[in-house]
């Protein structure tokens, strides 16, 4: 938002000298939600307007830099309209959203001032990049003030976790049976094997209502190189499989077709929506999954359906029984 400041007599406050409306209107003009989502759309540009009004100078030039707030909430429009959709019609205790890897939290700040309060409860921002609670931000860190230092209508919280540490799930999924209702999983951008991840929490729990997730880049290459085996639950593929997928597209196809496979529920669906304006790597894979009340039934229990393993070295074969002890709990690459 653009400002001048000349006075006017003794009140020497900012004066707009660009209509917030339309300049945030504009800029929504050449992407592919104006046609997909139109009521969205304007529910996206009022907030987006109060943000002009709301926030102090510093966070919004960094909230709207280069304009990539507007790509942001372009490419997470098919999972904000089905979230919306979802709440509006939910009767049960309270939901929570879980908004994994969420970076500046635009979905979850967003979400805060269109959902009911009386039907969500509280919304968690999670990422690995955030400051320790209570502290500053530093230069390599999310700045969170923005969260931080302004009331939100639904409660936003922010966790610095590492979906990809087995100690930090853990203090996810204590975090999950905390909460009074089912939690709504959303990933939006979530690189390489951090999508298996997703898949992983949302496997290991009843509790998650649905599964929202957006793979972005797929794994290195260097995984082909240590021989990498990628195991949820029933299902397997490797990093070799994926590389010999022709080109990109054929790639990233293969790539959700098998994290597809790896959720273990069958009411899903992966849907290619165009919102995406790159014509080189579009990545419009949208991956929808959820659970009705017939399936919160008893856990599997079996710690090791929710792992992924490795042999990356010579000495260490692929693991294709369940394990006897934690080695390989995780994926480090």
């Amino acid at each position: 938002m653009a400002e001048s400041t000349q006075p006017a007599g003794d009140d020497k406050r900012p004066v707009n000298w660009i209509n917030d409306d339309k300049w945030v209107h504009e800029q929504f003009e050449s992407y592919p939600i104006c046609k997909l989502y139109p009521n969205l759309r304007v529910k996206v540009e009022e907030v987006l307007v109060r943000w002009l009004a709301k926030f102090d100078k510093k966070i919004i030039h960094r909230m709207f830099k280069a304009n990539k707030i507007f790509k942001e909430f372009n490419e997470s429009a098919p999972f904000l309209q089905h979230i919306l959709d979802l709440v509006e019609s939910y009767t049960g205790p309270k939901l929570t959203l879980f908004d994994l890897c969420s970076g500046l939290g635009f979905v979850g700040c967003f979400l805060s001032e269109i959902l009911d309060p009386e039907k969500v409860g509280n919304i968690y921002l999670i990422d690995k990049m955030f400051p320790m609670h209570g502290c500053e931000s530093t230069n390599t860190q999310i700045n969170i003030d923005h969260i931080r230092k302004y009331e939100w209508p639904i409660e936003i919280q922010c966790r610095k976790r590492n979906i990809k540490k087995t100690r930090e799930q853990r203090e996810i999924t204590t975090l999950l049976e905390s909460r009074p209702g089912p939690v709504i999983l959303c990933a939006v951008h979530l690189c390489g094997t951090l999508s298996l991840q997703a898949i992983n929490m949302y496997n290991s729990s009843n509790k998650y209502i649905c599964l929202l997730l957006k793979p972005c880049c797929l794994p290195g290459k260097v995984h082909v190189y240590q021989k990498q085996e990628y195991v949820i639950g029933p299902h397997k593929f490797t990093a070799r499989q994926l590389y010999k997928e022709p080109k990109w597209r054929g790639k990233f196809q293969f790539w959700n077709d098998n994290l597809m496979q790896c959720i273990a529920i069958d009411n899903k669906n992966l849907q290619d929506i165009p919102v995406s304006l790159s014509k080189v790597h579009p990545q419009n894979k949208f991956i929808f999954a959820a659970r009705s009340a017939e399936d919160e039934t008893e856990q599997s229990g079996k710690d090791w359906e929710m792992k992924i393993f490795s042999n990356c070295t010579k000495y260490q074969k692929p693991v294709t029984n369940p394990p006897n002890t934690q080695e390989n709990s995780k994926l480090d690459a």
